[in-house]
């Protein structure tokens, strides 16, 4: 199965996903960070090939000249995991995609969660629909949150990982 893996963050390719089978996206908003090098630079040193979502805006002026701004990704299915962009309804379209998230939906769950004093959070697979994380569960759990966001992060990663399915 052709899988594509939307990401910003390292962690995941510790997902349990083959690399033989596998497509790397990468979102545009991010390009200039250590995180998103150091996933390009992973995706270099195995051989992974490595795409990039554009900005709507960009997209539709590729379109309106006839060229497809979503050239690459294409797969059968995708895996969000800490992705920062918003999938557009072409993206969506090609094939299922499911994202991790943890805390409430919408962005900066864990940190507003650790900002609430919260003592726990939810960690959880869903696909993706046409809302902000409104998809299905496919699975989930909740952890202990610890208020020190590195290692609640920490945390919130193992767990994603374990409960990828």
């Amino acid at each position: 199965m052709k899988i594509i893996l939307f990401t910003s963050d390292i962690s995941g390719l510790d997902l349990p996903i083959p690399s033989r089978n596998l497509t790397v996206v990468l979102p545009c908003n991010r390009l200039n960070t250590e995180k998103i090098w150091a996933v390009a630079t992973w995706c270099k040193a195995h051989n992974i090939p490595l795409t990039y979502q554009l900005k709507k805006n960009s997209a539709s002026y590729l379109e309106m000249e006839g060229l497809d701004p979503y050239e690459g990704i294409e797969g059968e299915l995708g895996v969000s995991w800490m992705y920062t962009m918003l999938f557009p309804h072409e993206i969506l379209r090609r094939f299922p995609i499911k994202n991790f998230h943890a805390g409430l939906p919408g962005p900066h769950a864990l940190k507003k969660a650790i900002e609430r004093r919260d003592k726990t959070i939810k960690c959880f697979w869903h696909w993706v629909d046409a809302g902000i994380d409104t998809g299905p569960v496919i699975a989930e759990r909740t952890i202990d949150l610890d208020q020190d966001f590195d290692r609640a992060r920490a945390d919130m990663i193992k767990t994603g990982i374990e409960i990828f399915k």
